[in-house]
């Protein structure tokens, strides 16, 4: 009687076919959707924001990794509600809160080009990133590894989220003109690890001394068609907006 009755233990981390069934079906009737728009239409050509991927975003130091993530925050906040968790340990709070500022109203937080956010418009601001972002901070005596970053945010697959991950490059050699070609996938600390793992591989890549406003964003892999395809788009940076802009015919904004 206990074998004829038995019941079938549940072990964790095994799953059936089962349990699949409905999503297997909403893939067979509906397809794999495309993912939420960047706001930018050239870019979303080749790229979009899926939930549940983890993208890595790489680029050398200074070409812009960090502040075209926020302009992706802003945009998707602004045009789907999402909501963000940030976590960043090279900005500090009000830093990051004005780089966020900027691009939420496109003005330059510091008066670039003669254009600066009133204070009725800092605060407008301020409330709204309330609404749509969490800062992700340790106590000065917790160090900052990837396990205790993890207890505070979720994964990507489970709960639909999509991760950006930022990861620098290692040490780059010059072209023979001098200048530092774009990462590959392989020029990432660690690459093979985050190679092999991320859906999506981007590098944001720019000469700061050269064309300091034209900026190049790499999708280097793309695992899903739905989500996109491998290519470069070229987009503008205005210092006097704080924000990204497709770039026009006659090179301007």
């Amino acid at each position: 009687e206990c074998v004829a009755k038995a019941v079938t233990y549940p072990v964790k981390g095994l799953q059936g076919a089962e349990e699949h069934r409905d999503a297997v079906f909403k893939l067979y009737r509906d397809g794999r959707s495309r993912g939420m728009s960047t706001g930018y239409p050239n870019v979303d050509e080749c790229y979009t924001i899926q939930l549940g991927e983890l993208e890595i975003v790489t680029g050398h130091p200074g070409n812009g990794k960090s502040n075209w993530l926020d302009q992706l925050m802003v945009n998707t906040a602004k045009q789907y509600g999402i909501r963000h968790a940030v976590c960043s340990f090279e900005s500090p709070p009000d830093q990051h809160l004005a780089v966020l500022a900027e691009k939420y109203h496109a003005k330059s937080f510091i008066g670039h080009g003669g254009v600066r956010l009133s204070e009725d418009e800092l605060s407008e601001a301020i409330t709204w990133i309330e609404d749509h972002f969490t800062f992700i901070r340790l106590d000065d005596d917790v160090a900052p590894t990837v396990d205790v970053i993890l207890r505070h945010a979720s994964f990507a697959q489970r709960n639909g989220v999509h991760v950006w991950l930022v990861a620098h490059p290692s040490k780059m050699l010059r072209d023979k003109d001098g200048s530092i070609p774009a990462p590959t996938g392989m020029d990432v600390l660690g690459s093979v690890h985050f190679f092999t793992k991320c859906d999506v591989l981007s590098v944001v890549h720019r000469h700061p001394t050269v064309a300091p406003q034209d900026v190049e964003v790499i999708y280097r892999k793309v695992r899903f068609r739905t989500t996109g395809s491998p290519g470069t788009v070229n987009m503008r940076y205005a210092m006097e907006t704080g924000s990204y802009a497709m770039p026009t015919e006659d090179g301007g904004i």
